[in-house]
């Protein structure tokens, strides 16, 4: 059976051997910073906005006619994510077909 002997936030993994007495250590784990990198957005869900500020991806969700879809948003927080979708409910309008999509170079 697999332990994990957790001190201070570094874990330590046991991995019994056939022996009992002997014991293999796997390397120290830093679980603050496994957990921040187990959570962190792939590359294509963060950028940086026109200030400098780390902007992240959420998804949107809507229902029409039975059926679910959903949007991309950019915002900086989980805040200000909520914030826009509340201004999208008193704002919202069709903007157009999109036909073509240039992508930015800089």
């Amino acid at each position: 059976m697999t332990r994990i002997l957790l001190r201070n936030s570094i874990a330590t993994l046991v991995f019994p051997d056939r022996n009992a007495s002997q014991r293999k250590m796997a390397e120290l784990i830093d679980i603050e910073t496994a957990r921040a990198m187990r959570n962190a957005p792939d590359a294509d869900c963060l950028s940086t906005d026109a200030e400098g500020h780390p902007v992240f991806m959420f998804s949107v969700g809507y229902r029409h006619n039975d059926r679910r879809y959903s949007i991309d948003i950019w915002a900086r927080s989980e805040r200000d994510a909520v914030e826009q979708v509340a201004s999208m409910r008193k704002t919202l309008w069709l903007e157009g077909k999109v036909v073509s999509v240039i992508p930015l170079t800089p």
